[in-house]
């Protein structure tokens, strides 16, 4: 088994980033109305937990004046799904209205009843009620010119766990990307950050604490028909987020049963996921194999996403240690790649890197490594070392078997002792050989050797 695969039974945790993916939440859902044309957003409120995040979350992106939440309650809702829909929009400060859905229901059982003469009620009449909730959202969004947005996580899309032109309308996902746990985790996040400000915590603890539930059935719970999201997100996560294979994950303990009922409900959904809203593109927890729990907290994200501490960092160390002039742009989102952003156990940036999405080069020479910085004030911590394993771990993990990167001489014995060597002169990456035998970048002026690591 490769060394590169860290065995773990959970869905690694954002901890001390949390701050970090909930403001990449925020940004992204500001910016996905201002891109349509909207400054009002609509919410569908059922008294759980993600469409009280989703709340939360376009609250701090547009300003509660600006949030409007729809409680549509049927027969089946239970009284806490109102009571604590209701909670929420008074701690939010939102306006909040109620269109109770039975009547509706009603109507569309007898308009069916000579048709569905003699067949029993079964998941058709649940999804109808979803039904009529899209078509109650999309109908105020069309009179009042509100944005919606949709509610789901990236466990029910997976899962299928979703009602097309029902709970899957809306024009962007905040939680598109995020796993069940992971939508616990912010939720918490969201509650404590509030508490260290000396206001209330947005979520009732009632909404955090419930068994959930899709309530289009009496006394039906998530848990019985996908199984309990603490069994079925690492799966989802490993498989999903890190591409692996499913015999990698029985080799790995998780149960064989378990694996092939998750993959195969998720292969018979799969149709689903092209009629998806738009989702925000969550930051991922990235591994450092080696650094245990001792090593900073990494994410990955889309250059897009990366925060201003970030790039800060990154022109902080390219100005002073480089000599790269300030009009330079290295962080030109549209050359791809994924970021790698290390922090403190403070939640403060200390570390940069990116692994650059597979060019001309590969397979031939691998992956390219970029723009690894780290703080001055955390040098010599191990920091640049974890970010080094993480890329490398993503890299294989998608199939690369081989990384390289252009390093300065002051470089050299960091990324000698990380086990990288210097490559010949067969290998340049277009770059002009100089008379000492360095490359120099055609973009900067800075003379360096390549060098690169092979995975396997």
């Amino acid at each position: 088994m490769s060394h590169f695969t860290t065995p773990t039974h959970q869905v690694p945790e954002f901890g001390i980033c949390c701050r970090t993916v909930y403001g990449s939440l925020v940004q992204q859902t500001r910016e996905a109305l201002r891109r349509a044309g909207f400054s009002e957003a609509l919410i569908g409120l059922s008294g759980g937990i993600d469409s009280a995040l989703v709340a939360t979350i376009a609250v701090a992106a547009l300003g509660a004046e600006h949030v409007h939440g729809l409680l549509m309650p049927a027969a089946v809702s239970s009284v806490g799904s109102v009571t604590d829909a209701r909670e929420l929009a008074e701690r939010l400060g939102i306006e909040a209205r109620a269109i109770p859905i039975e009547s509706v229901f009603a109507t569309f059982k007898e308009a069916l009843a000579d048709t569905f003469s003699g067949s029993p009620e079964d998941v058709t009449e649940e999804n109808l009620q979803a039904r009529i909730r899209g078509t109650l959202l999309m109908a105020l969004s069309n009179k009042f010119g509100w944005f919606v947005l949709n509610t789901g996580n990236y466990s029910e899309s997976l899962m299928g766990y979703g009602t097309l032109h029902g709970d899957m309308v809306g024009g962007f996902a905040p939680l598109g990307q995020l796993l069940k746990t992971q939508v616990y985790e912010l939720a918490r996040y969201c509650n404590e950050a509030a508490a260290l400000a000396g206001v209330r915590p947005p979520i009732p603890e009632a909404t955090l604490s419930k068994e959930p539930s899709a309530e289009l059935a009496p006394g039906q719970l998530d848990r019985d028909a996908l199984g309990g999201y603490e069994e079925i997100d690492p799966l989802l996560y490993r498989c999903f987020v890190q591409g692996q294979p499913a015999e990698q994950l029985v080799a790995e303990g998780f149960s064989e049963e378990s694996v092939r009922r998750v993959l195969s409900q998720a292969q018979r959904a799969a149709f689903k996921l092209r009629y998806e809203p738009p989702a925000a593109q969550a930051p991922r927890v990235a591994e450092a194999p080696h650094a245990g729990g001792r090593g900073p907290v990494i994410l990955e994200m889309a250059p897009d996403d990366l925060p201003e501490e970030a790039r800060a960092l990154i022109y902080d160390v390219l100005y002073r240690d480089y000599g790269v002039t300030p009009d330079q742009d290295w962080l030109n989102a549209a050359d791809g790649g994924r970021f790698f952003v290390a922090h403190d156990p403070d939640g403060q940036v200390c570390g940069v890197g990116r692994l650059m999405a597979p060019g001309s080069e590969e397979p031939e020479h691998g992956r390219q490594v970029r723009q690894l910085a780290t703080a001055v004030q955390v040098r010599g911590q191990g920091i640049g070392t974890a970010m080094m394993e993480a890329i490398e771990a993503a890299a294989h993990t998608q199939g690369a078997s081989r990384v390289w990167l252009k390093a300065r001489q002051q470089a050299w014995g960091f990324y000698l002792a990380c086990g990288y060597q210097f490559e010949g002169p067969g290998f340049s990456a277009g770059e002009c050989m100089a008379e000492d035998g360095l490359f120099v970048s055609k973009f900067t002026g800075i003379p360096h050797k390549i060098m690169a690591k092979q995975l396997d």
